[in-house]
């Protein structure tokens, strides 16, 4: 009893590991979201719908587009493709600059070297030399222009491997911290560090890639705003048609103090999500409060509850306990197959209950398909060495008995 207690509590501390280690892995490769996003719609019609935060301004540029020519990898002109408009751009950063008085920028605009426009140099020469912002970075494809790079963070965001969707968001990257990253460390002074295989915040172990839940979505706030009577919400700009008016009339104190967002909010930049379709910018956003909220950090409980599951389990599978033994056991004789079938289907049952308490409660995940499968052939294992240790004693009677 002793050793199977002793083998049950170092397997249970393994496989904590093990679940820190997949929690980490920016990719996934199952059909977890399907079950997310139904436990994300019943914990938004639980929870009070959330409006966007006062001191955001959202500022959007997908209907400010002009045409500038395109050339081929050799040099060559080969045609016209639409880029941001970099003269409405270089006035709004102008009237940024000047005031100064906004709490971080975060301009989630393709700034590509490859696509030029007459007013590039003086608009990243503002942008450049501007504190509290971040410009995106892009690991492949076209580069950054050098005057922007020390303004820039990762953008990318990994998917999920079957349906290409958006699931974990990755703060700190092989190619550098991302930019909701590098938002909490110049705002809130927040910092993942990482020290082997573990990452930390602040000295408390946490999720590098996090199952990012949208708390809050642009597109349902613009949605609400078309049906109300106002003529427009004070936090979702379009930048020609709001945001220049307002600073050609001197409207003074326009993002005073505001976490000022620009980029495309409703067209091309959109993501399928655990919480629906938002817009890239909205990740950025939800990140970074997830990080400052230290919803990437999985309360203490937490690895209490797997390391009590963990143990369980191993300790039932030991004695020879499993699922299966609720069939009749002629049953179970005679249909081997189906009864192990009928055993994943028992430990997958149990891990998706895990797996959707702990996202609801601790916006963590555990894969249950994976380890109902790592239990099932466990169990396999272990069946199968007491037959051969069986069939050995027996051997061992007879040979002694003679």
């Amino acid at each position: 009893m002793k050793k199977k207690i002793l083998w049950s509590m170092l397997h249970a501390v393994m496989l904590v590991v093990v679940t820190y280690f997949l929690w980490n892995i920016p990719s996934d490769w199952t059909d977890s979201q399907r079950w997310l996003q139904r436990i994300s719609l019943a914990r938004t019609i639980v929870a009070e719908q959330d409006t966007l935060p006062d001191d955001l301004i959202l500022v959007n540029t997908c209907y400010d587009h002009v045409m500038v020519t395109a050339y081929d990898e050799l040099g060559m002109e080969c045609g016209q493709i639409d880029i941001t408009d970099r003269t409405k751009l270089l006035r709004l950063f102008q009237h940024l600059a000047a005031a100064n008085d906004y709490r971080y920028i975060v301009c989630d605009i393709d700034f590509n070297s490859e696509l030029q426009s007459p007013e590039d140099r003086r608009l990243f020469s503002i942008v450049g030399k501007m504190p509290r912002c971040v410009v995106p970075r892009h690991t492949e494809g076209a580069s950054t222009p050098a005057i922007l790079y020390n303004k820039t963070a990762v953008s990318e965001y990994s998917t999920n491997i079957q349906n290409n969707n958006f699931l974990k968001y990755q703060y700190l990257t092989a190619s550098g911290e991302s930019m909701a990253l590098r938002m909490a460390r110049e705002i809130d002074n927040v910092e993942i560090d990482k020290c082997g295989p573990f990452y930390f915040v602040n000295g408390k172990v946490c999720v590098n890639a996090h199952i990012l839940n949208i708390e809050t979505n642009v597109r349902n706030e613009y949605q609400q705003n078309e049906e109300s009577s106002e003529l427009a919400n004070k936090n979702i700009l379009q930048l020609g048609t709001d945001v220049l008016p307002m600073l050609d009339s001197d409207i003074t104190g326009l993002f005073s103090n505001k976490i000022v967002m620009v980029g495309d909010c409703f067209r091309d930049d959109i993501h399928t999500t655990v919480a629906g379709s938002t817009s890239g910018l909205m990740i950025i956003y939800n990140a970074y409060h997830a990080l400052i909220d230290k919803l990437n950090v999985p309360p203490s409980w937490v690895w209490i509850a797997l390391l009590m599951v963990y143990f369980l389990l191993t300790f039932f599978v030991l004695s020879r306990i499993s699922p299966k033994d609720i069939l009749p056991q002629s049953w179970v004789d005679k249909h081997p197959i189906l009864c192990k079938m009928a055993e994943w289907v028992g430990f997958q049952i149990l891990f998706t209950i895990i797996g959707l308490l702990s996202f609801f409660c601790a916006k963590t995940y555990i894969d249950a398909w994976l380890f109902a499968t790592y239990f099932t052939l466990l169990e396999s294992v272990f069946t199968f060495i007491a037959k051969i240790d069986s069939k050995l004693i027996k051997r061992f009677i007879c040979i002694f008995s003679k």
